[in-house]
């Protein structure tokens, strides 16, 4: 197969999570997340800033970009970073079946409803950045 190297709008990430249902039992929560694509440079300088953030607590010397600079994390919470960098979904429906949009509202909602999806949502960002997982 040819490499076709049109630009992207996103990266996607199959998010896998399990939630206890109202009996008690676990169910298995599976779509699409889709993010906006960013530079390797950038998602590199966010992974940075997460570390910056713990070094700042700890008090020890904080990492620096490969261009000198050092680099914060902007967001306040996952759920603010989720916000930002979720640019859709796929295969999340509503109560009635049908296919839910995505919108910022929907976004919220679900993770307010769902809060266990937060931790998956938010580490999809960068698995969808680092590239797909072969199959053996």
């Amino acid at each position: 197969m040819a490499f076709v190297t049109a630009k992207r709008p996103v990266a996607a990430a199959p998010i896998k999570v399990f939630v206890n249902g109202a009996d008690g039992t676990q169910v298995e929560i599976g779509f699409v997340a889709q993010y906006h694509r960013h530079a390797k440079t950038h998602v590199d300088s966010l992974l940075n800033g997460m570390i910056n953030r713990r070094r700042k607590i700890a008090g020890d010397e904080l990492v620096k970009n490969p261009d000198g600079s050092t680099p914060d994390f902007p967001f306040e919470t996952d759920a603010d970073f989720i916000r930002a960098k979720m640019a859709g979904w796929l295969h999340v429906k509503n109560e009635g079946g049908s296919l839910r949009e995505f919108t910022d509202e929907a976004l919220v909602d679900v993770m307010e409803d769902f809060p266990e999806i937060v931790s998956p949502l938010f580490n999809g960002f960068f698995e969808a950045h680092s590239g797909a997982k072969q199959k053996n």
